[in-house]
């Protein structure tokens, strides 16, 4: 039998090493096997696939959520902005800048006013 070889991008890690533990989680079997298929599909170990999904929850999910961030196709952002000209990006800008200012201005008045009952 003939053996294909196939091969596979590895990242090029710096000398630096950063410290890592070793955790054990119980998951369903459908969602290994799920995770299994896509680490394959990419070449890359489980591992990194699960730790790349965990950075990204970490570093941008998690906080994209209590912003008020939408997932939006890349190409209806391109054809709702593909008009707009510089002007027209900042007033959007300028708007959606005065925007969150107002919803941070009422939060800190909701913030006051708990920290005031519980006084």
């Amino acid at each position: 039998m003939d053996k294909i070889l196939t091969s596979t991008k590895r990242q090029i890690h710096s000398a630096k090493k950063e410290s890592t533990r070793s955790i054990t989680y119980r998951l369903p079997e459908k969602l290994v096997i799920e995770l299994e298929t896509e680490s394959t599909q990419k070449g890359i170990s489980q591992n990194v696939l699960v730790r790349q999904i965990l950075e990204k929850y970490t570093q941008w999910d998690r906080f994209s959520n209590k912003i008020g961030m939408i997932p939006v196709p890349k190409g209806i952002l391109e054809s709702l902005g593909g008009e707009l000209d510089g002007k027209d990006i900042d007033e959007n800008n300028k708007q959606t800048d005065d925007l969150q200012d107002n919803n941070d201005e009422k939060e800190n008045l909701q913030n006051d006013n708990i920290n005031d009952l519980n006084t």
